[in-house]
């Protein structure tokens, strides 16, 4: 397995709020419609408050989200 390095400027503005955010990577070589797939996660998952995505790299993604559960959802 590969390792996930991530620099930490990329990361610096979501900091304060590390307990509420997931580093989410699509381990894939295939092509994928990014939008489309963020819409399904956020289908399947049914968070109470919502859940964003921020894109770091092509298949590396910072996914928010407002409250514990919804992260455990997530998760």
């Amino acid at each position: 397995m590969k390792a996930v390095v991530v620099a930490l400027d990329v990361l610096q503005d979501v900091l304060p709020y590390e307990k509420k955010c997931l580093l989410m990577r699509l381990f894939t070589e295939k092509y994928y419609n990014k939008e489309a797939f963020k819409g399904m996660m956020r289908k399947v998952w049914r968070t109470v408050l919502g859940v964003r995505f921020r894109d770091l790299s092509p298949d590396l993604f910072l996914v928010e989200v407002e409250n514990g559960r919804d992260k455990e959802k997530v998760r």
